[in-house]
């Protein structure tokens, strides 16, 4: 299914539990690393050069409000499950212009 022009998957809801049963081990094998607490100042591109001495990165995202202000929060989605975990580790609790991510 394509929702403007990518393309989506959907599927019934399944608590993690479920997910856990299902999947297994597969299921810790994160690729898509969520960042919070991270200053309005850093915009995609900061967080794409922060981001990508680790690993391929398929997606970068940083989410902003309807007027375009960052939200202080994003995403990076990783080729393999590695590079995630790598940029996790050295990461978490980084502090990055005055805020620990």
């Amino acid at each position: 299914m394509l929702l403007n022009g990518k393309k989506v998957f959907v599927g019934k809801f399944m608590t993690r539990r479920e997910r856990m049963e299902i999947l297994g081990d597969k299921a810790k094998k994160f690729t898509n690393v969520y960042i919070k607490n991270f200053s309005d100042n850093i915009d995609e591109d900061q967080m794409l050069d922060m981001f990508a001495q680790y690993g391929k990165i398929i997606s970068c995202k940083v989410m902003t409000d309807p007027e375009g202000k960052m939200k202080g929060f994003g995403f990076v989605s990783y080729e393999d499950h590695d590079a995630a975990q790598k940029a996790v580790e050295d990461l978490n609790g980084k502090d990055v212009d005055g805020r620990d991510l």
